[in-house]
């Protein structure tokens, strides 16, 4: 893949977003535009609260499992804005 050209991908807080400016950059390329986490981005696993998070949705679903929604349902009904994406095999992960 020929790389073209990079500039920091800028976001505006609104509402929960985690990915924050200087976390990522957009890629043009050969193939097309990557959206693509700079190196030194601190991986949201590694945030304090993020641990604190994941305990509380797993107690709140363990008290409260009528309020689980079908993930399915969810998100079937966005399928066709990615119906003709394809994933390359040679991306990062």
């Amino acid at each position: 893949m020929i790389e073209y050209g990079r500039r920091p991908a800028r976001f505006h807080r609104t509402g929960g977003g985690h990915i924050a400016d200087g976390q990522s950059e957009w890629v043009l390329t050969d193939e097309g535009i990557l959206l693509r986490p700079v190196d030194d981005a601190p991986a949201i696993e590694k945030e304090s609260t993020f641990a604190a998070f994941l305990t509380f949705l797993d107690e709140t679903a363990a008290k409260h499992p009528e309020r689980l929604g079908d993930t399915v349902a969810l998100t079937d009904r966005y399928l066709h804005l990615v119906e003709d994406v394809e994933i390359g095999a040679d991306l990062p992960e």
